[in-house]
């Protein structure tokens, strides 16, 4: 499931800086749905790496088989900003 995570942060960084070149300015931009961002969820859907946070045990239609401490350093890489 992890095996992904490098290859996809690859992806993330750059589309930082695209997100906010689509995200609009003033009251629109707190209901727009950002294209880049969308098409990220998917591919980290696939990869497994969407929604770590959620535990298999309590979760198990959604969660991941990783304890909190397996988890936390792949989700603090994820989260990572780069400008």
């Amino acid at each position: 499931m992890l095996m992904g995570l490098r290859p996809f942060q690859e992806e993330v960084i750059p589309a930082q800086k695209v997100a906010h070149h689509q995200l609009p300015e003033g009251e629109g931009r707190w209901k727009t749905v950002i294209p880049i961002i969308e098409e990220l969820k998917v591919k980290a859907k696939k990869l497994g790496l969407w929604n770590l946070f959620l535990s298999k045990a309590h979760y198990p239609k959604y969660g991941v088989p990783l304890t909190n401490l397996e988890v936390r350093t792949p989700v603090e890489r994820v989260g990572l900003v780069f400008e």
